[in-house]
């Protein structure tokens, strides 16, 4: 069995880091939807500019709000990480452990900005706290912690999986793949 090292905590320049990433992700997604809706209006003869002062407003903000909160919170409750937090090899959970729920991901967004308000204050807390917790993780109830996941990393459970695999090889014997298919008609199974 091997034992897990002990929790460490992400700081704020790793942290940093891993939203810039995210920032330029969700930048090019929504470049890419604007994209897409002038193009769909120049099919109509339209351009976005000929839409009412209103409606660009509500559509442009009510557009960014939800793509940020589909992006992050659907990806803090559902693996636990963003794509800029899985290149830092971080990720967000629960103090107990486990994931966010999609209300304490919403509320660790709504956190992400009111720790922005006061100067970045908020954001300040994650050097002096003893877990590095920011506002926004105080009001979620959550830590950001650098990720262990050695069912996906080399030198984990794939690596012993393949040195069997090697050794049936060497052996003689096929791999062991209940679902493998014969390569050649006629074969036994086929």
């Amino acid at each position: 069995m091997s034992v897990q090292p002990p929790l460490r905590y992400a700081g704020l320049v790793t942290r940093l880091v891993g939203f810039l990433i995210d920032a330029a992700i969700v930048t090019i997604i929504a470049l890419a939807v604007t994209g897409s809706v002038s193009l769909v209006l120049s099919i109509f003869g339209k351009s976005i500019g000929d839409l009412p002062s209103w409606l660009k407003i509500v559509l442009g903000a009510g557009g960014w709000i939800v793509l940020n909160l589909a992006y992050f919170v659907g990806s803090w409750s559902l693996t636990g990480q963003t794509a800029g937090m899985r290149v830092m090899s971080i990720r967000v959970a629960k103090q107990s452990g486990g994931r966010l729920s999609v209300w304490r991901g919403a509320v660790r967004a709504a956190g992400l900005i009111l720790a922005a308000i006061p100067f970045f204050a908020g954001y300040l807390l994650i050097l002096v706290n003893d877990r590095r917790r920011g506002l926004q993780d105080l009001l979620a109830g959550s830590v950001v912690i650098f990720s262990y996941d050695r069912d996906l990393e080399w030198g984990g459970p794939l690596q012993r999986r393949l040195a069997r695999e090697r050794k049936r090889l060497s052996a003689g014997r096929a791999p062991h793949d209940e679902h493998a298919r014969p390569l050649l008609p006629g074969a036994p199974g086929d």
